[in-house]
């Protein structure tokens, strides 16, 4: 399939709890709005759309892309979903040591 696209990311999906649609933006006076503009929430989770967010792992960018516009990612942008199975997002110690024990688990069943 040729998606004519400028750059491909992969992605995981939000979960319903964190979609856009169901969080704010807070003022400095505290007063709230919906995070994507809409003037209204969408009342069931059941008709929310699908929400991605960027997992870290892939980035393909066309070459043009980068040297003409300094960006990684830009233009027409496509999504690959990942394996949420094999994400690991290391900041911190803790999140070495739970990716540690990821890695042991998906060696131990492809033996």
């Amino acid at each position: 399939m040729d998606t004519h696209a400028d750059s491909l990311i992969s992605v995981l999906e939000v979960p319903h709890e964190y979609n856009p649609h169901w969080t704010f933006k807070m003022d400095p006076e505290g007063s709230l709005s919906i995070a994507t503009g809409e003037p209204t929430l969408i009342p069931r989770r059941q008709e929310l759309p699908m929400a991605y967010h960027r997992d870290g792992s892939v980035y393909i960018s066309k070459v043009s892309l980068i040297r003409e516009h300094r960006v990684l990612v830009g233009g027409k942008t496509v999504g690959q979903l990942s394996d949420k199975s094999y994400y690991a997002n290391l900041d911190t110690q803790e999140d070495w040591k739970k990716a540690e024990v990821t890695y042991k688990n998906i060696v131990e069943c492809a033996e």
